[in-house]
């Protein structure tokens, strides 16, 4: 019976008020998904991909796949790349496609202040399979519906020696086809991280990120070690939802692999299995 509470409140509720941003535990994997200023900032080519299982064993939860490249060019002063996003919650599937810009505004000593747009376009579609008690079909039930949207976010990152700032607004502008049950909403998101070095080899980095539509809020709280460049651990707080930990290992300090797990700690914990990410990515300084 709570299964098929949370699939219906999350089929209507998501169809009815509006789409939410996906969420990613290793939402550094991806950075530039969230805010476009990140685009070619850390890296000379970064390919990354984040398949998430959210609450496992629950069904009709959200599974999610971001994958994303971007490359810095010098001679534009900055850096392109796009993200790709598939995702379904219940009834719900959603494409999205986007393709990014940020430019660098150097400021010396390894300092930089970016800003970044990105455009792109979203397919979201409901394709519900209700089992009606009797034969007709409840005309209040949602119908099998696709809208196409344009949107576009925006964003802005400082990127010190070690410190990282940055804040950005996604589906900041868009256009979708009037209907009844899809509307966008504007989301914000600001993210920190500082490392702190220990000794030639370790660097312990606290970060923190906080989501928002102005209507609920989400805030992670984590704290990474990493090792020789190499291999990194960390344990993951997200407020009022969620405990676990991460771990990951550059190869080669080029090929990255990683793995992180969330213990649901809300009103689902009855009955999910806990939340898993993998991670996977090609970086090139």
């Amino acid at each position: 019976m709570k299964t098929l509470i949370f699939l219906l409140a999350l089929s209507i509720s998501s169809a009815v008020i509006a789409q939410q941003d996906p969420l990613l535990t290793n939402y550094w994997n991806n950075l530039s998904f969230f805010n476009p200023a990140a685009t070619g900032l850390y890296y000379k080519h970064q390919a990354a991909v984040n398949y998430r299982n959210q609450w496992d064993k629950v069904n009709g939860s959200p599974n999610t796949l971001i994958a994303g490249y971007n490359t810095k060019i010098d001679k534009i002063h900055g850096g392109i790349g796009f993200n790709y996003q598939y995702e379904t919650i219940g009834f719900n599937q959603v494409n999205r496609l986007d393709v990014n810009y940020g430019y660098h505004f150097n400021l010396g000593n390894d300092r930089v202040i970016s800003v970044g747009i990105s455009a792109g376009l979203q397919r979201f579609g409901v394709d519900p399979n209700w089992i009606p008690p009797v034969t007709v079909q409840d005309p209040s039930l949602p119908q099998s519906s696709t809208q196409y949207s344009f949107l576009s976010n925006i964003g802005l990152v400082y990127k010190g020696n070690s410190l990282s700032v940055g804040l950005s607004s996604t589906q900041f502008l868009s256009s979708e086809r009037k209907s009844n049950f899809y509307t966008s909403s504007r989301h914000y998101n600001l993210f920190a991280a500082y490392d702190i070095k220990v000794g030639n080899k370790f660097v312990l980095k606290p970060q923190f990120i906080v989501r928002t539509d102005l209507v609920r809020f989400s805030a992670d709280f984590n704290l990474l070690a990493r090792y020789n460049n190499r291999y990194w651990v960390g344990v993951i707080y997200r407020a009022a939802d969620a405990v676990g930990f991460t771990a990951g290992w550059d190869i080669k300090e080029r090929y990255r692999v990683g793995y992180s797990y969330d213990r649901t700690i809300n009103q689902l914990s009855s009955i999910s299995k806990g939340t898993h990410e993998i991670v996977l990515g090609f970086l090139l300084k």
